[in-house]
């Protein structure tokens, strides 16, 4: 609900998965300073505009008046992965011409419509590089199926394989970020994953 909307109002907004793939996104092109609007929505039943209108800024917001929206969840764990590795992100440059992928798309489901023409369903890629040798590999899939996607990234020695066997699955409007090249102690380095 926004300011001065009825009790009964629908509450459109941006979804889970939605909060999650625009944020990543947004991360993927540079941008280092954000903020959702709003990220903390409540309503004071105190000051009601109208017997049935209340005056609320909760507005679908991951912290609700109502708890903690799946929303939230999905903004903490970006949180957490920019607390790990914010530092090596804002040095970040895109090294994108070294990655492929290669994508393939699970049919829908019988009897759900799909016009193909009105949908970008090529999944976007970005892969940013950190000075100290670290990547981030940032997936998108804005199309409403599955996709099952594989990456082939230039190396110096050679082409590496993301994954070594099999597929990365992709859920529909999920966006990843991949590490890869990280160290984890002396000596010792994550080749890449694909944990989600």
């Amino acid at each position: 609900m926004g300011v001065g909307e009825s009790l009964s109002d629908n509450q459109p907004g941006v979804d889970a998965p939605e909060i999650n793939s625009l944020t990543k996104f947004v991360i993927s092109q540079g941008v280092t300073i954000f903020n959702y609007y709003m990220f903390h929505g409540g309503t004071n039943f105190g000051y009601w505009g109208a017997r049935t209108l209340t005056s609320t800024y909760d507005y679908n917001a991951p912290i609700a008046d109502r708890g903690l929206h799946d929303k939230y969840f999905e903004v903490k764990a970006i949180a957490d992965f920019l607390r790990m590795f914010g530092t090596e992100l804002t040095d970040a440059v895109s090294e994108t011409s070294k990655l492929k992928l290669k994508e393939k798309s699970k049919p829908l489901p019988a009897g759900r419509p799909l016009n193909i023409n009105s949908l970008d369903t090529k999944t976007m890629f970005e892969m940013l590089a950190a000075p100290s040798g670290e990547r981030f590999i940032f997936l998108e899939n804005p199309a409403p199926v599955d996709k099952q996607i594989h990456l082939s990234i230039a190396e110096k020695s050679g082409v590496a394989e993301f994954p070594s066997r099999g597929a990365i699955h992709m859920s529909p409007r999920e966006g990843m970020i991949l590490p890869s090249n990280i160290p984890i102690s002396k000596g010792v380095t994550l080749r890449y994953t694909t944990a989600k």
